[in-house]
């Protein structure tokens, strides 16, 4: 992305998670050295609009057709770990959506599950009492998705983030 939406959108992040957190007001407007920065919030979706472009961050559970995978069967969304980030300038548009999932299930069925699903892992990583499996889905350019299926203190969680531009 942009260097000025990558920007915009990085601002907007640190202020929209104090937003969404309760610690904002329904309307601000600040003043950065790239220009005037207003920020709107509507329950769990913050807005900002600036000289640069705009970004919207939702801190709803994504869908898996926004995540562009499926998520394991059976999977229980983190409650607090999704997040929708888009926004757009002059030269184009991105998002960002990540969220993470809880299983019961061991770790080698989710990783075999997901190389049903997915192909061959990119790469898989064990030190300790840690195990993680990851994939990387996509053409880097415009959609890129990254999976990850990890073991730490017997819990198997797996995240999903997928990094979108045009």
């Amino acid at each position: 992305m942009k260097k000025a939406l990558v920007l915009i959108m990085a601002i907007g992040l640190a202020v929209a998670l104090l937003a969404i957190t309760g610690c904002g007001s329904d309307s601000t407007t600040i003043q950065t050295p790239e220009g005037e920065v207003t920020f709107e919030e509507d329950g769990g979706t913050v807005t900002f609009e600036g000289d640069e472009g705009s970004a919207t961050i939702s801190d709803e559970p994504p869908t898996e057709a926004e995540l562009g995978v499926a998520v394991y069967p059976g999977a229980e969304y983190i409650p607090g770990s999704g997040m929708t980030m888009s926004g757009s300038d002059a030269e184009g548009a991105g998002a960002v959506v990540v969220a993470s999932f809880s299983t019961g299930d061991s770790y080698d069925d989710v990783v075999a599950w997901y190389a049903d699903e997915l192909g061959e892992e990119a790469f898989e990583i064990t030190t300790g009492g840690m195990q993680e499996a990851s994939w990387l889905l996509g053409d880097e350019e415009t959609d890129l998705i990254n999976v990850s299926v990890a073991l730490e203190d017997g819990e198997v969680v797996i995240l999903i983030n997928r990094v979108m531009s045009q």
